[in-house]
């Protein structure tokens, strides 16, 4: 889910909580309802913005997660004998994934 809402914000799943903040300004300023275009109506510019402000909450929580759970040292667990699925961006034995490791994983249906 992380590497959908970044893609939505036209970020790699690199990005920082820096990156998405300045790509929300930046898409907030062009969506904002009262900077909408001449004959846009204003329900729809409202529910446009409404979900951006939305999609940037839940990405921005997902980030800030990811990055105080590898500051804590947030700890790994096994889930189903045979099967590791680590938790916050910690692999098996403790190290850290990357940002595309971890958005791949977010995606990863829970078994």
């Amino acid at each position: 889910r992380l590497a959908q809402l970044l893609k939505q914000f036209k970020l790699p799943v690199e990005a920082s909580v820096a990156d998405l903040r300045q790509a929300y300004f930046r898409d907030a300023k062009r969506l904002h309802p009262d900077s909408r275009a001449a004959g846009v109506d204003i329900g729809k510019a409202t529910k446009d913005f409404t979900q951006l402000r939305a999609d940037f909450e839940e990405a921005l929580k997902m980030l800030e997660q990811g990055v105080a759970a590898k500051e804590e040292g947030f700890q790994h667990t096994w889930q189903n004998p045979g099967t590791y699925t680590s938790h916050m961006g910690y692999g098996y034995g403790g190290e850290k994934w990357s940002a595309a490791a971890w958005a791949a994983h977010s995606q990863q249906e829970e078994p």
